[in-house]
């Protein structure tokens, strides 16, 4: 799963992290360049955190999170997305 702050409010990485007992990704993490990639060789998206939720109560609070905040966000199963809807960038 991942999330990018669509102009409003923004979270950060440890914010997230104090909340979730999944896994959050940002940039600058050493396994940023490695989770962003997409099945799809040919889409290169840079989304501003990958959440790689643990349980539904993860992926609840991610949804309720990204719902407040305004931001918008892709669901991809296993790391694919092969309709093409994989994760959005920063601003997107």
């Amino acid at each position: 799963m991942t999330a990018a702050h669509a102009r409003h409010t923004p979270i950060s990485a440890p914010d997230l992290r104090d909340v979730l007992s999944g896994r959050v990704i940002a940039p600058g993490d050493a396994a940023y360049e490695q989770a962003r990639i997409v099945f799809s060789g040919g889409i290169d998206r840079r989304p501003v955190v990958i959440v790689r939720p643990t349980d539904t109560s993860d992926v609840s609070q991610v949804v309720a999170i990204a719902r407040e905040r305004g931001w918008s966000w892709r669901s991809a199963a296993a790391a694919t997305a092969s309709p093409g809807t994989a994760p959005p960038t920063a601003g997107s």
